[in-house]
């Protein structure tokens, strides 16, 4: 059974895991609010959301690994717009 440590520990690391990935969905919206993506790049970042949204559900399922081992995908950057 886990100590009190371990809980309090595992804790830690879940809420800096969901500050992590809260950022992450934030720049992944910011990329999505853009008018000037094509349908690829939206795709894109859509499967980035959906990554997301497994490795939330993944974060606390275990005291002894409270954060998913598989990483995020790096976030994709849309081109920068061309300016004139």
């Amino acid at each position: 059974m886990p100590t009190m440590e371990q809980f309090a520990a595992a804790f830690t690391e879940m809420e800096a895991e969901t500050t992590r990935i809260g950022v992450y969905i934030e720049g992944i919206l910011a990329q999505l609010n853009r008018t000037d993506l094509t349908e690829v790049q939206e795709q894109i970042q859509l499967d980035a959301l959906q990554a997301a949204a497994n490795r939330l559900k993944g974060v606390g399922k275990t005291v002894e690994e409270p954060i998913p081992t598989e990483p995020l995908p790096e976030p994709v950057p849309a081109p920068e717009r061309n300016r004139r």
